[in-house]
């Protein structure tokens, strides 16, 4: 910016200096000092004037390119450097979005024993990915227990439980002796067992919701710090 200051200085102080020039050479013409000098004398101190004035108009005219040359420069290197910035935007974001996948991806998922089921991934280990289980078995009705289904939330597959899931033919076991045996049921909750679907629940307190009442409620959250 100093420079360009400097360099707009320059280009009004050789505009003042060849109107000066030009205004002395029209009253050399014009009035008495031109008298008492001869014609010969009057024509060279002209065309010293005149070559002067060119010499100026010259270094003029290559200020004015110079600084026009400065000026397009500066504009190439903004328009750069808004390009840059709009491509370091764009990479962050990228970035960004591949820390927030790799901080919720979750860690090897639980499987049914392959002797009596399967598991399958949707997406892998990403946020948003469900293990689905499911039981080989189809002559009688059997379930997936604990849950069928977990899902990757900030990770962690999510409801949780302790073990790996199992199949249950209902009409052979109690779907609740497993339920107690791995005590899955928390805060003081019990296993009951649907009277309509024959599925095993856990009965909460107050208090207390989930798969496994594990989870305080909001109200409960509002009297206490649950964090």
């Amino acid at each position: 910016m100093m420079y360009l200051a400097i360099l707009i200085t320059s280009l009004m102080a050789i505009k003042a200096q060849r109107t000066t020039v030009e205004d002395s050479c029209q009253q050399k013409l014009s009035f008495g000092t031109c008298k008492t000098e001869t014609n010969a004398q009057m024509e060279m101190v002209i065309l010293k004037q005149k070559s002067h004035i060119e010499e100026l108009e010259e270094k003029y005219a290559s200020l004015k390119k110079e600084y026009l040359n400065m000026l397009e420069h500066q504009v190439r290197v903004f328009t750069h450097q808004e390009d840059m910035d709009s491509d370091l935007g764009k990479r962050l974001d990228v970035v960004e979005k591949h820390l927030n996948i790799t901080r919720c991806a979750c860690s090897v998922n639980k499987a049914m024993d392959s002797r009596v089921g399967t598991t399958r991934l949707t997406d892998l280990f990403s946020c948003g990915s469900q293990v689905i289980f499911s039981c080989s078995e189809e002559t009688e009705p059997t379930f997936v227990e604990p849950v069928y289904v977990q899902t990757c939330i900030d990770g962690k597959w999510l409801p949780d439980f302790e073990g790996d899931p199992w199949c249950l033919a209902y009409t052979k076991e109690n779907p609740c002796e497993e339920f107690v045996k791995r005590d899955l049921c928390k805060e003081g909750s019990w296993c009951t067992i649907d009277g309509e679907t024959s599925d095993a629940q856990c009965q909460c307190r107050p208090n207390f919701e989930g798969r496994f009442c594990d989870e305080p409620t909001d109200n409960y959250c509002s009297m206490i710090d649950c964090h």
